[in-house]
This record gives C-alpha cells, sequence and structure tokens, in this order.
C-alpha cells in the first residue's frame, strides 16, 4: 500500500500544479477583463462629458392668447432650456411661424441674456398693440391660429439656432383621461384649484 501511495505522489503533485496553474490564468484573465471595463466606462465618460459641452442643444415652446383689449393674439409666454452643460449667450428671442414669417420678441444685441448649463429661462409678455412690418400694420393671425412649424429660433454668438420643442410633461389633467384611479387626480386638482380661488 505504501508502494502505491509512493508511486502516486508525483502525479498528485502534477495535478495540484496544473490546477494552481489554471486559477492564476483565470485570476489574470478576469483582472484583464475589469482593467478593459474601467477604460471602456473612463472613455464613455469622457465621450459623454465632451458632448454635453459641445454644439447648441436648446428647446423651447411658446404660448399665444388672446387680450379683450386687442384683436391679434399675442405670444404671452417663451421658455428655453439648456440642456447641455455650458452656458450660452442669447442675442436675441424670436418665432417662427411657417416657412418665412418671424417675430421677433427680443433684441438683445446690446445687452444679452446668459442661460446657464442645464438652466430654463421663463420669459413672459404683455399683450401688443399690433404687428408690423416696414412701417405697415400687418395681420398674423391666420398663421398664428395653423401653428404650422412655430418654433422658438434664438440668436447665438453662433448665429441662428432652432430650438427643438420642448416635450410635454406629466400632468394630473392628462391622467384623469384614464381609469378612475386618474380621475381621483383631476378631482385633487380641480380643489387645489378651488380652495386658491377662495383665498384670492
Amino acid at each position: 500500500m505504501e508502494n502505491f501511495s509512493t508511486a502516486l505522489a508525483p502525479y498528485i503533485q502534477d495535478l495540484d500544479s496544473n490546477i494552481l496553474t489554471f486559477i492564476s490564468i483565470v485570476v489574470s484573465v478576469i483582472g484583464a477583463l475589469l482593467s478593459l471595463l474601467v477604460a471602456i466606462l473612463g472613455v464613455w465618460f469622457a465621450v459623454a462629458q465632451y458632448r454635453l459641452k459641445r454644439s447648441i442643444k436648446i428647446i423651447g415652446s411658446v404660448s399665444f392668447t388672446d387680450s379683450a383689449l386687442y384683436n391679434d393674439l399675442y405670444p404671452d409666454q417663451i421658455v428655453i432650456q439648456n440642456l447641455k452643460d455650458k452656458s450660452e449667450a442669447i442675442f436675441g428671442i424670436h418665432i417662427r411661424l411657417g416657412n418665412n414669417i418671424y417675430i421677433t420678441m427680443e433684441d438683445l444685441e446690446d445687452s444679452p441674456i446668459v442661460i446657464g448649463p442645464f438652466e430654463t429661462l421663463v420669459r413672459n409678455y404683455k399683450p401688443l398693440s399690433f404687428y408690423g412690418c416696414n412701417n405697415y400694420k400687418v395681420n398674423i393671425n391666420p398663421a398664428i391660429q395653423e401653428r404650422k412649424g412655430c418654433v422658438v429660433v434664438l440668436t447665438t454668438n453662433k448665429g441662428k439656432y432652432v430650438t427643438k420643442q420642448r416635450k410635454h410633461y406629466w400632468s394630473p389633467i392628462l391622467d384623469s383621461l384614464n381609469n378612475a384611479t386618474i380621475s381621483r387626480a383631476g378631482l385633487s386638482f380641480v380643489k387645489s384649484f378651488n380652495q386658491r380661488k377662495s383665498r384670492s
């Protein structure tokens, strides 16, 4: 029996050596894969940061309303939102209707406003008496009512920039179009409105 164990001893040592070598290779491969993953994440993060700081990405929206004192529809609010991690100077705010009708809301060439990284600006406007072009009064109410191609256009240090449309965010009124659970959200909204109205 002792002779048999002595004869197997070299084979067992060789087996242990092979297992250790295999484990060492596996650990080395896992370490290399982890290092590669960290490098890929680092490159992805650097590219993401670069994309946030290059070019311009601003979204905007405009709302129109009317006044009992004037005949023309007018833009009462413009919202612009900077989606980049850098500030942007704005030298003018305009509204484009269709292909070739522009309403200049603010000429800021002498005193531009700066929208910061990921900042949202809300510009409110009062009713206007009329629209004019080259000292002539013009009627653009039909174009406003169509809202075809209505976008906010900005004057930046890189020239003309046409903003993308702002998405519509969640609202309990939209939820009220669904089921009973949503209806409670709509009732809650009405209750809140009534409370504010009674306080005023």
